[in-house]
Order: C-alpha cells, then sequence, then structure tokens
C-alpha cells in the first residue's frame, strides 16, 4: 500500500485530493495537514511515500522546507515530493519555481488539479507495484529478456488491480492493452515460464509456489502465488 501525506491549507481541496487518491487501487491517504507549521517533524513520523505540497500555503517558507527535506537522506531516497500550484500555468516562469527545479531534481512540479495529481500518483503507483512482481519473478529465475515475462508482469497486475485470478479474461485484457492477438500473449506468457523452468532451481521454485515434489510451475500457480505475496506485504 502506498501511504499519501497531504500537504494543503484548504479543506475542501484536500478533501477533493483525497478522494481522487483513495480511488486509486493501492493507495491510501494517511493523513491531511491543513495547518501546520512543523510539516518536516510530520514526514518524518508519518512516513509517507508520496507527499503532495501545495507551494502556495501561507506561513509556510516553501524553501527553507525544501531544504530540510532534501539534506535528509532518509526522506530524500524514500519519499516523493509531489508539488503543485494553484497558479501553475501563470508562474511557471517565476523564480520561486525555476529555482525549484533546479535545484530539488527529485520534486516533481504540475497543476494544482486532482486529476492531474491522481495521475501521477497512479503512475508511481504502477511503477512500484511492477518493481514489486519483477522482483518476485526474478527470484523464480525469470529473465526480463523474454518478451513473456514482461507480459507475465502485466498478467499479475491486472489480476490485483481486478482481483481476478481468470487467466482468459487476463489474456483477452492484456491483448487489448497491448493490440495483439490472444494467442501470442497466452503462447509467450508460456515459452517465459517454461524457460525459467528449464534453468531454474527446482527445489526453491517448487518452495515459493508451494508446489507438490513432483509439480511444475503453471501460468496460474505464478500468477495465483506471486499476487499472494504481494498483496500479504502490502
Amino acid at each position: 500500500m502506498i501511504r499519501v501525506l497531504i500537504v494543503e491549507a484548504d479543506m475542501n481541496k484536500s478533501i477533493q485530493l483525497s478522494n481522487a487518491i483513495n480511488s486509486i487501487h493501492g493507495v491510501q491517504v494517511i493523513s491531511i495537514i491543513n495547518n501546520i507549521t512543523d510539516i518536516y517533524n510530520k514526514i518524518k513520523f508519518l512516513r509517507p511515500k508520496i507527499v503532495t505540497l501545495n507551494l502556495g500555503m501561507k506561513n509556510i517558507e516553501i524553501m527553507s522546507l525544501l531544504k530540510k527535506i532534501i539534506l535528509d537522506k532518509e526522506i530524500k531516497d524514500n519519499v516523493h515530493i509531489l508539488a503543485y500550484t494553484e497558479n501553475f500555468n501563470e508562474v511557471s516562469e517565476s523564480a520561486k519555481l525555476k529555482t525549484i527545479k533546479r535545484n530539488f531534481e527529485n520534486i516533481q512540479i504540475c497543476g494544482e488539479t486532482s486529476i492531474e495529481i491522481s495521475r501521477i500518483i497512479k503512475e508511481i503507483s504502477n511503477k512500484e507495484l511492477a518493481n514489486k512482481i519483477l522482483d518476485q519473478l526474478f527470484e523464480l529465475g525469470f529473465t526480463i529478456t523474454k518478451k513473456g515475462t514482461k507480459l507475465l508482469e502485466e498478467c499479475i497486475k491486472i489480476s490485483i488491480e481486478n482481483e481476478t485470478e481468470n487467466l482468459k479474461v487476463l489474456y483477452e485484457e492484456i491483448a487489448k492493452r497491448e493490440k495483439i492477438k490472444i494467442y501470442t500473449v497466452k503462447s509467450d506468457i508460456q515459452v517465459s515460464v517454461n524457460s525459467m523452468w528449464n534453468s531454474a532451481d527446482k527445489e526453491n521454485v517448487r518452495k515459493i509456489l508451494r508446489l507438490g515434489k513432483y509439480e511444475n510451475p503453471t501460468v496460474k500457480s505464478v500468477v495465483s502465488m506471486i499476487k499472494y505475496y504481494i498483496e500479504r506485504n502490502a
């Protein structure tokens, strides 16, 4: 689960933003800060993955706050700062924003609309989920060089998002997204599973997938167990 902290003085905007963010699968707003000066300590205490920050909030020294964040290695390495301003289109060339863009590379600036912010957060969430799935696949012995591995990763991601392990449904969705035939999806994924099994530590694979002593892995068993591990550790 990706934890999001909202820093926004306007209560209505913060609620609208919170509703939009909470509608994203695998993402949860853990707190909304409407009127607080010690934002830095709040970020340290709550340990969010993403912080949405209104650069136009009054009584907050934005530049000093951002410098403090960047100098904190734990925050810099683990927290994604998504900063926005009410007048993004009008002041995007202002000295303040130009300074932020130049000095704070890991801080992303966008327009203030909840749609735009939610879109970016969804991209971050999708990337996080894909990386977790790929880590599990690599542990089993899959290689990224097989085109079926990427399709299998997408298959597991859709399975988690749509809460289904029906391979027919998953293959159809991948085929639609990738604009390829269902047969190609099915064939490429099966080839990837077969290739993994031929070169894998079979005892380790059976242990991870919870297979019997003489069972071989199937696409279904790979999707089901990786989905289980990802959801268990969310």
